[in-house]
């Protein structure tokens, strides 16, 4: 990331670390990585928790995963927002943690949600999210 860029978005500057993850506002190669992990979040049989177009099949899911990440940066403002960060671990996104307000200024209340491949679950990555 250029710090011209983060300049005129600081947003794209924000990360927070932890002793095993990082969390940051995904780059192309993040997003490249999560459209393709998107595949593996949960099996199939399981109740759906998360947004409809992580079901879709392949390409359509992955395109819809960087429409709704490109929306959401591209719509932020400081009373109505949603925040996508990727969740990496050792350098390599594995997940999403979404942040996301509405009326920020008068209701001061946030949502959350998340997903974490399958291959990385059980090991606390999500709660440490």
């Amino acid at each position: 990331m250029s710090d011209e860029l983060a300049g005129i978005w600081p947003l794209l500057a924000l990360r927070i670390t932890t002793p095993r993850l990082e969390l940051a506002v995904p780059s192309t190669d993040d997003l490249l990585n999560l459209a393709q992990a998107s595949r593996e979040i949960q099996p199939p049989d399981e109740i759906r928790f998360q947004q409809a177009f992580l079901y879709e099949s392949s390409p359509l899911r992955e395109r819809q995963l960087l429409q709704h990440h490109w929306r959401a940066l591209a719509h932020w403002q400081p009373h109505s927002w949603d925040l996508h960060l990727a969740v990496r671990v050792d350098g390599v996104a594995i997940g999403l943690q979404n942040m996301w307000a509405a009326d920020f200024a008068t209701v001061r209340t946030v949502e959350t949600g998340s997903w974490i491949t399958r291959r990385h679950q059980g090991r606390g990555l999500g709660t440490e999210a």
